[in-house]
C-alpha cells in the first residue's frame, strides 16, 4: 500500500508542477495579450489621427485648387481687358 501512496504522491507532484507551468504560461500569454490590446488601441488612435490629417489636408487642396482656378480666370479676364485697351 505504501508504493501506491508513493506512487500518487509523486503523480500528485507532478500534477501540481504541470499546473503551475500552466498558470504561468497563461498568466504570460493574458500578460501579452493586454501589451497587444494597448498596441492595438493606440494603432487605431493613430490611424484616426491620421486619417483626420488626410481629411484636412484633402479639404484644404480642394480650397487651393479651388482658389487657382479662380485667379486663373482673373487672370484671363484681365489679359483680355489689357487686350482690348491696346486695341483701343
Amino acid at each position: 500500500m505504501s508504493t501506491k501512496t508513493a506512487e500518487l504522491h509523486s503523480l500528485l507532484e507532478r500534477e501540481e508542477a504541470s499546473t503551475s507551468r500552466t498558470l504561468a504560461d497563461l498568466e504570460s500569454c493574458q500578460t501579452d495579450f493586454k501589451a497587444l490590446g494597448e498596441k492595438y488601441s493606440a494603432l487605431v488612435q493613430s490611424s484616426k489621427e491620421a486619417q483626420d490629417g488626410l481629411q484636412i489636408m484633402s479639404q484644404e487642396n480642394r480650397l487651393k485648387t479651388e482658389e487657382i482656378r479662380v485667379l486663373r480666370s482673373e487672370v484671363d479676364q484681365l489679359k483680355r481687358k489689357n487686350s482690348e485697351l491696346k486695341i483701343q
